[in-house]
């Protein structure tokens, strides 16, 4: 069993209340990260692997990153849980990578 994922704080503003957002990897659907060039994309997504390496063990979750940006994703490469960090610019591994997961 995979307990959610805390990422971060979440604002109900009608209920002047807040409760920690996370992300459930079980029973949730997809989630998108969005934004514009130096908006937080790749920090978002370092605060993720990190919550998840420290919420889970390496032995449920596997974690694969396609770093499209400037190696913003390079360091998870250190995590027990990454099976790899591939850069967009490696066209075969890309193929690969996407081949495996499609899988």
């Amino acid at each position: 069993m995979v307990r959610p994922i805390p990422l971060g704080i979440c604002d109900l503003c009608g209920a002047q209340a807040r409760q920690t957002f996370a992300v459930d990897l079980e029973h949730g659907g997809h989630l998108m990260i969005a934004g514009a060039p130096r908006s937080g994309r790749s920090t978002v997504l370092r605060t993720f692997a990190g919550a998840l390496a420290a919420t889970t063990s390496s032995a449920d979750v596997h974690l694969y990153a396609l770093d499209c940006g400037n190696n913003a994703l390079a360091p998870l490469a250190a995590l027990p849980h990454t099976g790899a960090v591939v850069p967009a610019g490696d066209p075969g591994r890309v193929l690969r990578l996407l081949a495996r997961l499609g899988a």
